[in-house]
């Protein structure tokens, strides 16, 4: 779950603009041209070179007014949540002797969390052995996403491969087509490491080997670097629909503090500068308002969201034994 993104990179509209696309629907039903003194017109008369329509000025506004609340946020409710903490990881990469021989399916691990609003699956790097030299497409499966990775490899040699994947779903698999491949063997069955808090306690990161149609408890020559991660952009995200106020207010807040340092200078900025100057303390009180409403929310939210991310610390790597 990233709405930061998908909102920046213009994928998600939660705050609109009125009379620019009918068509479009904000999630909110809040446009930011509703709020007083905030027109197209006005917008217009104080773009430049970089931003050359009032509407872009009122996009600019929305995505910086996004960020900044996802900053005051953030930096209010570490208090409460240990941000981008990872709750438990796993190393797999002792090879055995023993090889598998190819076949034409792709092979490789399949790995799996726990449910959670707030964690998600983590790839540091993979590593993988085969008795040939040459080239092969590494595919990570992560729900309808296929990503590839090409790796060269060396015979009977483990090959490092630094990823840093963020999964978006809760199981993964780590395959490639091992038609032309003989692969070295992997345990899978190691310990793994928690925090075993609360009710989370009999959950975990479970890797195993995929066979080309099932898992096996064998790796197929790929091992993995692997954690369970907690995001704190997931929290805001669960509680994006209860800051739709607070960032409309946010967006008008940006826009008028543009209007005001604007270097256009004429009779009507002038004017509108001073209007501007007194809707701005009107926003930042309602702003103030709805944020601490939502803070209040957020609270309340992680409260009762019992999971890995809220009550545990720490880091620990467990490494498989053959």
């Amino acid at each position: 779950m990233n709405c930061i993104q998908e909102i920046l990179c213009g994928d998600r509209t939660i705050i609109g603009i009125r009379d620019f696309d009918a068509c479009l629907l904000p999630e909110s039903n809040l446009f930011i041209n509703d709020l007083p003194g905030i027109t197209l017109k006005s917008a217009s008369k104080i773009t430049n070179e970089e931003l050359q329509t009032g509407n872009n000025l009122l996009k600019k506004s929305i995505n910086m007014a996004v960020q900044h609340v996802y900053d005051e946020f953030r930096q209010q409710m570490q208090t409460y949540f240990d941000s981008n903490s990872i709750v438990e990881s796993r190393l797999i990469n002792n090879f055995s002797t023993t090889v598998t021989p190819a076949a034409p399916l792709e092979r490789g691990i399949i790995i799996k969390r726990w449910r959670s609003e707030l964690s998600q699956i983590f790839i540091h790097e993979v590593y993988i052995k085969s008795q040939q030299t040459g080239n092969i497409t590494l595919k990570i499966y992560d729900g309808c996403e296929v990503t590839p990775y090409s790796i060269d490899l060396i015979a009977d040699c483990v090959t490092k491969f630094t990823i840093d994947y963020k999964a978006t779903e809760e199981e993964v698999k780590i395959l490639f087509d091992q038609t032309a491949w003989d692969v070295f063997g992997c345990s899978m069955a190691s310990s793994y490491n928690d925090c075993r808090c609360g009710s989370w306690s009999n959950k975990g990161l479970f890797i195993n080997g995929w066979n080309g149609t099932a898992e096996q408890g064998n790796c197929f020559g790929v091992g993995v670097y692997a954690s369970v991660k907690c995001y704190f952009e997931n929290v805001f995200c669960a509680l994006l629909d209860q800051l739709y106020f607070a960032i409309w207010y946010k967006a008008g807040i940006v826009f008028l503090q543009e209007l005001i340092y604007s270097d256009r200078i004429n009779a009507i900025t002038l004017f509108t500068k001073e209007r501007a100057k007194e809707l701005l303390a009107e926003f930042q009180t309602a702003y103030d308002l709805k944020y601490q409403t939502a803070i209040k929310n957020a609270r309340i939210f992680l409260n009762s969201t019992k999971g890995e991310c809220i009550s545990c610390n720490g880091t620990k790597i467990i490494q498989a034994t053959p």
